[in-house]
């Protein structure tokens, strides 16, 4: 089940960015790599359209985000919500001016990492509003999940095993992870087997509750593969005697 994307497009006036005065009409899409920061959240994708002018006189832009699957509405459909395609109308700019203006698209987490492509499509009008040109562009975007790093204590007071997770964050660095699943292995031989398994407070800290008498013990981190934002990490063995 899918996740309707939605899209904001902000206007604004046009910049001036010189071209050809006889420019063909054309629209160039951005749209850069990121990290899966949260479940939703928006990412910029700019457009910069050129239209001849004259006889174009007038613009109508449409934004579609596709997920890794290539997905757009199934999740809105089933759900019997409404879905549609952005669109946008503008003035073209007279001699080959193109206009520069910012799509904000909802990109989110649980539909995966991997490659996102946003297809835009462009008709140009004339005065009389008659259809005289149509131009496609598109780009594309890795997302990856957010890094996570995993600590495995024992308390000082009950002696009890302490899992602490801290996630990547926007603008560098790390920040305690918040309801992060985490599970408590202990060495079997060759095998890890479970004791534990929990989700983290906002303080990024998982108390498990369990008292080890000896043996090795690790924490893991798993990140769920594509349905997380998270990526998998591991503590480095802890060993009691």
């Amino acid at each position: 089940m899918k996740k309707a994307l939605a899209f904001v497009l902000l206007l604004g006036t046009a910049v001036g960015v010189p071209a050809s005065a006889s420019a063909a009409p054309a629209v160039t899409v951005e749209f850069n790599d990121g990290v899966l920061w949260d479940d939703c959240f928006k990412v910029p994708i700019n457009l910069s359209i050129v239209g001849d002018n004259p006889p174009a006189v007038r613009y109508q832009a449409t934004v579609t985000l596709r997920d890794p699957e290539g997905f757009r509405e199934e999740f809105a459909s089933e759900l019997g919500l409404e879905f549609e395609d952005v669109t946008v109308a503008g003035s073209v700019q007279p001699g080959g001016v193109a206009s520069v203006k910012t799509a904000q698209a909802e990109v989110c987490g649980f539909e995966g990492p991997g490659t996102w492509r946003a297809d835009v499509k462009v008709e140009f009008f004339d005065g009389a509003d008659t259809s005289v040109a149509t131009v496609t562009g598109t780009d594309t975007a890795t997302f990856r999940q957010r890094v996570t790093e995993t600590t495995l204590i024992r308390s000082r007071g009950s002696r009890s095993f302490v899992v602490h997770i801290e996630a990547e964050v926007p603008g560098g660095g790390f920040a305690p992870c918040r309801k992060c699943f985490t599970r408590l292995q202990r060495a079997s031989g060759n095998k890890w087997n479970p004791v534990a398994k929990g989700v983290t407070s906002a303080g990024g800290d998982f108390r498990t509750g369990y008292k080890p008498t000896q043996g090795r013990f690790r924490a893991v981190t798993p990140g769920f593969g594509f349905t997380s934002i998270n990526a998998p990490s591991q503590s480095p063995v802890l060993r009691v005697r």
